[in-house]
């Protein structure tokens, strides 16, 4: 009877430390289903930052690209500019050889 009795102690002895592992287990979960929580969160908000610094990159890029061909474009006004500024120069020379 005796070691029925001491069994039946260390059974409930058992059966309270299982318990309390599961209470500290069950609030160890709970604490990492907070924190997934709270990464999720942080995930989405520089899931939206890398969006919106792609939509800035892309807009950067082409206004770039709209820089480099007015550059471009501007680039021929001006040589056609040079060729009709020595036309000019020529025809004046020309003109003033001429009441020379």
């Amino acid at each position: 009877l005796l070691k029925l009795q001491a069994a039946e102690d260390e059974n409930v002895s058992i059966g309270r430390s299982m318990s309390k592992k599961l209470n500290e287990s069950s609030f160890a979960i709970e604490a990492l289903n907070t924190e997934k929580s709270r990464l999720a969160e942080k995930l989405d908000e520089i899931e939206k930052l890398n969006k919106k610094l792609e939509d800035t990159n892309s807009s950067h890029d082409l206004t770039i690209c709209s820089l480099i061909e007015k550059q471009n474009d501007l680039s021929s006004e001006l040589e056609s500019t040079k060729i009709n500024n020595a036309s000019l120069s020529q025809r004046l020379n020309d003109i003033q050889g001429t009441y020379n």
